[in-house]
């Protein structure tokens, strides 16, 4: 059993040049090597990590690709543990991406979701002006290729949970929503 320093949950592992990669509910996304599970560094993101780490080799480098639950999108050199850039995917206060990104031809889909459900048992707070979108990022510079929402304006929305990539010659196959959200 591997313990990972003030993780209580974990979430996504990924393996590549001889480390695992953990998401965690604290921000930290723990390096482990993958033969010994011994712990080899963590990085800190700004919110819970929920999401499959992605990896990719671009150029002359290994990167892990991840979202936080602030709608943060994160791309990290697998060898320093260094940031290569950081982008965030939505400004809307409820945004979270749990859904793991997906690489296609050198954009990173994201998917995003809003967390208006849990503030919504308060009966002063405006529930559900969150919508869920998908967002197509440069995965080299981290900008902004497009951005699609679940509906045009911010009303009752469902959510982007996953986006997915078969590799053939579309940009993602599969867009997977749940849940419509509205107040009582």
């Amino acid at each position: 059993m591997v313990r990972l320093p003030g993780a209580v949950a974990s979430f996504g592992q990924a393996t590549v040049a001889g480390s695992v990669f953990v998401g965690s509910q604290n921000g930290y996304v723990y390096s482990l090597d993958a033969q010994s599970c011994c712990y080899y560094r963590d990085y800190t993101a700004s919110a819970g990590v929920r999401t499959a780490i992605t990896l990719a080799h671009l150029g002359s480098r290994d990167v892990a690709l991840f979202g936080d639950r602030r709608a943060h999108v994160y791309s990290l050199d697998v060898a320093t543990g260094k940031t290569i850039w950081k982008a965030l995917a939505d400004d809307a206060l409820s945004a979270h991406i749990t859904g793991s990104p997906s690489l296609f031809e050198g954009r990173l889909y994201v998917p995003i979701s809003m967390g208006d459900d849990s503030a919504a048992v308060d009966p002063n707070y405006e529930c559900c002006r969150g919508r869920g979108a998908a967002v197509a990022l440069d995965v080299l510079t981290d900008r902004q290729i497009w951005k699609t929402y679940t509906i045009l304006k911010r009303v009752p929305a469902g959510r982007i949970i996953s986006v997915r990539s078969s590799g053939s010659r579309r940009a993602f196959d599969l867009v997977v929503t749940d849940n419509r959200c509205e107040a009582p």
